[in-house]
Formats: C-alpha cells, structure tokens, sequence
C-alpha cells in the first residue's frame, strides 16, 4: 500500500483529470478490467508525484541544510568534549591549589602561633623573668661555693659583679616594660 502524504504546499489540489496519453500496456493487460486499468493509471500517476517529492529542489536544500547541521553539531559535540576535558583538568589544578592554600594557611597558623609564643610582649617578659630568676639562682650558687684561694676569689668576685648587674639590668628592663604597658591601657 503506499503511503497517502499530504499534497505539496507550491500546488493548490486539484480534482481536475488530466489528459490521456498513450500507454504502453503491459502482456495480458485484457485480463483486466477498465476500472482496474484507469485505478492502476491514478496510482502511476500517485507515484509519479510521490517520486518528483523526492526530486524537489526544496528537499535537496533541506538535505543539505542537515548535512550542514549535522556537521555543525558535530563540530560542537568535539568542542563540548574539548570543553569536557580542559574542565576536568582546570578542577584537578584548582584542587591542587585548594590544597596548596590549605598547606599555606596551617604554615602560617603554626608560624603565628610560634611568634606570638616566642615574641609576643608577654612571651618576650616571661623569657626575661626567668633570665631573671635564672641569674639569680647562680649569683646565689656562686656565694655558696667561694673558692678559698685569692686568685680564685678574684675571678669569682668578677663574675658575681658581672651575674649580679646583669641581674639587676635585666630586672630594670621588666620593670621598665611592665610600667609602660600599664601606662598604655587606657
């Protein structure tokens, strides 16, 4: 059976019969009846039309303008894949960087956290604290254990002299310091 397609939107339908030409007829076309004849006619005639659908210019253009189509979607599915694979590779490259500025700010967390132990103005007045104590205890270590001998009475009364004003420097500089941090709060 063949298909009934819509007529052709360039031609208006027409009922009219279009003229006679001769024929050929096939062999043992008598078996046949008028009506089956001129039926096989109208559908030749069907076919004729159906077949020139295929041949039309308009359809040529359509098929070009989907090969065009389809070799632009092509284009740009390779371009999507293109895309696809610089995506994949500028995450891996910010995952890295999202590492390296994790690394960087627990670097700098831990590099902090040791200044301000060892160089914050209180870490700075404990480390003189206990300089402070420390020249203390062997200033009085020293007047324990007096060497008996003069000459070693002389070196030991040197280094007392300098233990012991190195002691008292050191505890003017904390006095001094702690007396300008409580003339600094308001």
């Amino acid at each position: 059976m063949i298909p009934e397609l819509p007529p052709r939107p360039d031609r208006p339908q027409s009922e009219e019969i279009l003229p006679c030409q001769e024929i050929s007829l096939p062999p043992n076309v008598e078996l046949l009846t008028t009506e089956d004849i001129q039926h096989l006619l109208q559908q030749r005639e069907k076919l004729k039309d159906y077949s020139k659908r295929f041949n039309d210019p308009a359809l040529s253009n359509v098929v070009d303008e989907s090969a065009e189509w389809r070799k632009d979607s092509q284009e740009l599915l390779k371009a999507f894949e293109a895309l696809s694979g610089e995506k994949k590779e500028l995450k891996s490259q910010l995952d890295v960087y999202k590492k390296l500025e994790f690394d960087y700010l627990k670097k700098w967390q831990d590099l902090d956290h040791i200044i301000s132990n060892k160089f914050d103005n209180e870490a700075l007045k404990k480390q003189l604290r206990h300089k402070i104590i420390d020249l203390d205890e062997k200033s009085s270590r020293m007047v324990n254990d007096i060497p008996v001998n003069d000459e070693s009475l002389d070196v030991f009364l040197e280094q007392f002299i300098l233990e012991r004003t190195d002691y008292h420097l050191q505890r003017e500089k904390l006095a001094t310091w702690e007396y300008q941090d409580i003339l600094k709060k308001p």
